[in-house]
């Protein structure tokens, strides 16, 4: 459901890299960065994601990488954290996105659909659009 990017961009909290991997199908892609806390994590995109113009990142979202002027960022963020579902932890996604982003540049959040990430993004993004909502999932624009 992912509209073909181009530019630099990042997947936070890439996991085994299957988001990162449908990006990449683009040739207008310049750049894409995956990003992930867990080690097993950015091992398992590895091997998923054979691409060049990826770059891997083992990193706390809270504390780095310190990436500005992207085109687009992408995430499914976690919502557990020590076993116990945590809102601040995608709300610190959806901050770290914004960040990262060049004005005017794009979010596409994929969430859980019980999980209320209106709010958050509202407040990050000017505008904010529910695209789909479909098998338990909703896919959200941000810019």
């Amino acid at each position: 459901r992912l509209p073909a990017l181009k530019g630099a961009g990042a997947d936070l909290g890439c996991g085994a890299g299957l988001i990162a991997r449908a990006v990449l199908q683009s040739s207008d892609v310049t750049s894409l960065h995956l990003i992930d806390i867990d080690r097993r994590a950015i091992f398992a995109s590895q091997a998923n994601v054979s691409d060049e113009r990826a770059h891997f990142h083992w990193n706390d979202l809270q504390i780095g990488p310190e990436l500005k002027g992207l085109d687009f960022v992408v995430t499914n963020p976690p919502f557990h954290l020590a076993g116990e579902e945590s809102r601040a932890l995608g709300q610190t996604f959806v901050r770290r996105a914004r960040e990262m982003l060049r004005p005017g540049g794009v979010l596409w959040l994929v969430a859980n659909k019980h999980l209320p990430y209106e709010e958050p993004l509202g407040v990050a993004f000017a505008q904010v659009a529910r695209v789909c909502e479909q098998g338990g999932y909703k896919i959200y624009e941000a810019r």
